[in-house]
């Protein structure tokens, strides 16, 4: 049975669909994990996620789980025995023709497949295998019209004698999730996995696509040796534009206009912020990059960078997990070039432990947060923590004309 936790509000017109924080407890001694998270068209939430199960001998069995617009559960697929077969889901959900669909691998053959969401039928279904596609799958992000842009550790293309190391290889999917081309590319990267698991950390890997003065680009990310980063630009065909090398892990990554990035990362043991990033798109590069540091962010924690349009303002959001524990929102001016104007902040989840997964912004003007919490200071569930439109309005605008920021 699901178990609600509400956090309170001071607020005497409060609306549960507006601003609610929920954790979705479970009679269980298996670890969920939330990976995450879209709306749906009747205003409610689908949470992709992943369980494990030492007991049962299950590791990063694919997990959905569906709300309602108040993020009270509908349905979800811990009991649907047949997801045992598959593991490893990555992010993110990718939505084709209104249906969500995501990719993760099948156990038997160690193969690629592409699992479709039936939200009428409150079950996942396998719609496509890749048996063309050799290596771990790290990422799914956007490419040119809504297709999608597979990041792999390749075994096809890893160095010979090399378990250490491995070359990335894309694959450009249509709307379909029909592969339109694949390329290997040479840079060797250093594979992070989980020491328990062995699974590989997706935190470092990032792609998409974008337009830059007229031209189109897709642009990944991975991690080098030595604490770097290599961040590679290509055209729509996959061919290598433009490479650049930084002294430094990159956490998260979002194009903001033509040459611009916003990104986190972290250089001695810091967290930096710089939402004025400038890149070559068409050479090979090492440009000089320095952020913002800040300090009260855990290096260690997952980051999220997001251009968004919230209160009529295009906005760069910011969201990880401080020191202390609780997430921080940060929200800067996507529009300002000369510097990197922060526009205000947010704490949420101050009595639970929580890490995020995602956040997205809602249909009624808010924010939607998916995390993972502790329960009993043992058991990982998944979170869903909501912002309403006026709470994203105040925060969004909570900056003083100094640089001093309020809550």
């Amino acid at each position: 049975m699901v178990g609600f936790f509400f956090a309170c509000s001071e607020k005497t017109n409060f609306i549960p669909s507006e601003s609610f924080n929920k954790i979705y407890n479970e009679p269980s001694f298996s670890d969920f994990q939330a990976i995450d998270i879209a709306q749906m068209e009747d205003g409610g939430y689908l949470i992709l996620g992943s369980i494990e199960n030492s007991f049962a001998g299950q590791s990063d069995v694919p997990y959905v789980l569906r709300t309602d617009k108040e993020g009270n559960f509908l349905w979800d697929t811990k009991l649907d025995v047949s997801l045992a077969e598959y593991t490893n889901p990555i992010p993110n959900l990718r939505a084709s023709q209104g249906i969500f669909h995501f990719f993760c691998v099948k156990k038997d053959a160690q193969t690629p497949v592409l699992l479709r969401i039936n939200d009428a039928n409150k079950k996942v279904e396998q719609v496509r295998v890749y048996p063309q596609i050799e290596g771990d799958l790290v990422y799914a992000g956007q490419a040119k019209d809504n297709g999608t842009l597979l990041t792999v550790l390749s075994e096809k293309c890893k160095p010979d004698n090399d378990l250490q190391t491995r070359n990335v290889e894309l694959f450009n999917l249509n709307t379909n999730f029909n592969i339109q081309w694949n390329k290997c590319y040479s840079y060797s990267i250093f594979i992070p996995r989980n020491p328990v698991s062995r699974k590989v950390n997706d935190n470092f890997f990032w792609n998409g696509s974008f337009n830059a003065n007229g031209k189109d680009y897709y642009f990944a990310t991975f991690l080098g040796q030595e604490n770097s980063s290599v961040v590679m630009f290509t055209d729509n065909q996959g061919e290598v534009k433009g490479v650049s090398f930084l002294p430094f892990v990159i956490n998260s990554i979002s194009h903001i206009t033509n040459n611009r990035f916003a990104m986190t990362f972290v250089r001695q043991r810091d967290t930096n912020i710089i939402i004025n990033a400038q890149f070559d798109l068409d050479n090979t590069s090492t440009p000089s990059i320095f952020g913002s540091t800040f300090h009260e962010i855990n290096s260690q924690a997952r980051t999220i960078t997001k251009k968004m349009n919230l209160v009529n303002k295009e906005v760069v959001i910011i969201a990880s997990t401080l020191e202390n524990i609780p997430i921080r929102v940060y929200a800067f001016d996507a529009q300002v070039t000369t510097n990197d104007l922060l526009r205000g902040t947010l704490t949420l989840g101050r009595v639970n432990p929580y890490e995020i997964a995602n956040i997205i912004p809602t249909t009624d003007g808010g924010l939607a947060i998916v995390t993972n919490t502790l329960v009993g200071d043992r058991f990982r569930r998944i979170a869903l923590l909501k912002v309403s439109a006026n709470e994203t309005n105040s925060f969004v605008n909570s900056c003083l004309s100094t640089g001093t920021c309020k809550e």
